[in-house]
């Protein structure tokens, strides 16, 4: 029996390990994520921020019973360690060997963190894991004003869905207008002009984020190059990068994505 192990529960692992046993039902799946979910769509949190999709079990492709279902071995919650490629085996945090014949990494993306003042402030928020989206999204009532940094597609999306909640939402953004980085100026207008003008988003371009605020711990104000702006939370939509760690410690070359 061959063994595969597939380490990374997102799209990319959850669809090389489901291919895998419906190509060959024989094979021995072994699918390993840290975190206690798989296969949902995080492009979709702001959505539910918004109420456009009603709750988080919107945004979940199935759930992890259809996978156990379909003969794979689910390790949710466990964190890979090393792999040893000599023996042929991974092996987690909690002491667990997992052996294979043959090794899919899929370990996705990571933030690049900010390198500012405060930035490990409790209110300051950046979008990955829908658990944590989840008890965000339980706080979201409490928010008086929020401050979304960056212009990007997830930027724009939560800037659309935090007025829905009765939150004063800012924009802060480098550029000139909306995605600046991805279409003209002209293409964007009209979204712009309903985010400022029936939703009331107020826009800071040509502004940079410089640092944050707060008191016992908790954030209370953004800085800015354009001044400071009152803020119960943050959301950060920072560069993300590939998560590199373990293809690299096995000796796997990689670019410069």
């Amino acid at each position: 029996m061959t063994r595969i192990v597939v380490i990374g529960g997102g799209s990319a692992g959850t669809g090389a390990a489901t291919n895998a046993i419906q190509f060959d039902r024989s094979l021995d799946v072994t699918l390993i994520t840290e975190f206690e979910d798989i296969a949902y769509s995080p492009c979709g949190i702001p959505y539910v921020f918004g109420r456009d999709i009603k709750n988080f079990d919107g945004l979940f492709l199935q759930p992890l019973e259809f996978y156990s279902e379909m003969g794979i071995n689910l390790k949710t919650e466990t964190v890979v360690e090393v792999i040893d490629m000599d023996k042929r085996a991974v092996y987690t945090t909690n002491g667990e060997e997992y052996p294979f014949d043959k090794l899919i990494l899929c370990t996705g993306w990571e933030y690049e963190i900010p390198n500012l003042a405060n930035v490990d402030l409790e209110g300051i928020i950046f979008i990955k894991n829908i658990r944590r989206a989840m008890e965000i999204d339980g706080r979201l009532d409490n928010v008086k004003q929020a401050v979304v940094w960056q212009a990007k597609p997830l930027g724009v999306e939560l800037i659309e869905a935090l007025p829905h909640r009765d939150i004063e939402t800012h924009l802060v953004d480098s550029g000139s207008w909306l995605m600046s980085e991805f279409a003209d100026a002209d293409m964007m207008e009209l979204l712009q002009n309903h985010l400022v003008n029936d939703l009331g988003v107020k826009m800071h371009f040509g502004t940079d984020l410089m640092g944050f605020s707060g008191e016992d711990g908790k954030l209370t104000s953004v800085q800015t190059s354009d001044g400071d702006i009152d803020a119960d939370m943050a959301f950060l939509v920072a560069p993300m990068k590939p998560s590199t760690k373990l293809a690299k410690s096995i000796g796997i070359k990689t670019g410069s994505t």
